[in-house]
């Protein structure tokens, strides 16, 4: 039976071990000698937001930018803890150093984003800001979602625009936005909104949804770049009677409609394919809450349509389709085809609604 160690010897063979533990630590590079300056790039302001070590413990502590922009760690730089909590500090700084160095997609700020993404990434979707003046150079995709999505989603209007005041050279007076500009007075005197004007919180100016859309690039004008001459107001009507604005206007309303594109065949196709999958999908939800809301079992010993073993769930599909010529159609066509082949009543698709 072997001896046992008396208190002091334990804690002189613990003192031992901590001390050997610690002279290894000396010897394992740090992990910011992993990444260089140009993975991770630091402003100004990261260092302010560091969140300083305990004097009793040296945690590391990661320091996230909200942003986006940048992220940070802070290695431990001292021990000075309890046995205890020396042990555990050391142990987790030896899992970070065996990591390798990984970059982060998300540590990148949104318009370096944007740009790796609309240059090596196709299948990246943009989405057009309500800010017409941050919207930069337009693709044909980004033309399309606006058209789809309207002017309407772009207005901005509001009670009062104090983004929108300049000054009017008159001493300390100044001339700012108001709604009465976003209406015109016909010659009956009734006033007919314009749509088709897009105000920018950013810059406080006026654009033209059709011309910043469909002008050549290489036309400039007030209404493309940003309008804000509130002195001169009058020229909102005499663009909005211009020859260039109304071929712009039709321009719009002709792509607007799905009848006058090109792919109009193509996107009614789309549409009832969508529409055909969604009425399936409303009768599976339909049986599926059915079968959960009474506690009963789902499947049986098979999924053949048609046999009297493939359980509640195809059952109640089943007896449906006796009244429903729809799912009907759908069971003779999709139905028993295997895997592979679309039906979207397999047990696959039950499970994950459930």
């Amino acid at each position: 039976m072997e001896k046992q160690l008396s208190g002091s010897a334990k804690r002189k063979l613990k003192r031992k071990k901590e001390l050997k533990l610690a002279d290894n630590l000396k010897h394992v590079p740090k992990i910011a000698k992993f990444f260089s300056p140009n993975q991770c790039p630091v402003r100004k302001g990261d260092e302010n937001d560091k969140i300083p070590l305990s004097p009793v413990v040296a945690v590391e502590t990661p320091t996230v930018n909200v942003s986006g922009a940048s992220t940070s760690r802070q290695a431990p730089t001292s021990v000075e803890a309890s046995t205890e909590q020396w042990d555990d500090s050391q142990l987790s700084k030896e899992q970070e150093d065996e990591q390798p160095p990984h970059h982060n997609k998300h540590d990148e700020s949104p318009t370096e984003g944007a740009e790796t993404a609309g240059s090596s990434s196709p299948c990246t979707t943009f989405t057009l800001p309500s800010d017409p003046a941050l919207w930069g150079p337009l693709t044909e995709t980004l033309r399309e979602e606006a058209i789809h999505r309207g002017p309407a989603a772009f207005h901005n209007r509001a009670s009062r625009y104090p983004a929108s005041v300049r000054e009017s050279g008159l001493g300390c007076r100044t001339r700012s936005l108001t709604n009465d500009l976003f209406n015109c007075r016909l010659q009956n005197n009734e006033d007919v909104p314009r749509e088709w004007l897009l105000y920018s919180p950013s810059t406080g100016s006026v654009y033209c949804h059709a011309c910043k859309l469909l002008s050549p690039q290489t036309q400039k004008h007030a209404f493309i770049s940003g309008f804000s001459d509130w002195k001169h107001s009058e020229r909102i009507g005499d663009h909005e009677r211009s020859f260039e604005h109304r071929r712009n206007m039709l321009s719009l309303i002709q792509r607007s409609q799905v009848g006058c594109r090109v792919d109009a065949a193509l996107v009614r196709q789309c549409e009832a394919e969508h529409r055909y999958w969604t009425e399936v999908l409303r009768r599976v939800v339909t049986v599926i809450k059915f079968l959960a809301a009474r506690g009963l079992a789902f499947r049986g010993d098979n999924e053949l349509l048609g046999s009297v073993h493939n359980g509640n769930y195809l059952g109640t599909l089943e007896v449906i389709a006796h009244f429903d010529p729809f799912l009907k159609e759908h069971l003779a066509k999709h139905g028993n085809k295997g895997k592979g082949k679309p039906s979207y009543i397999s047990s696959t698709v039950c499970d994950e609604f459930i």
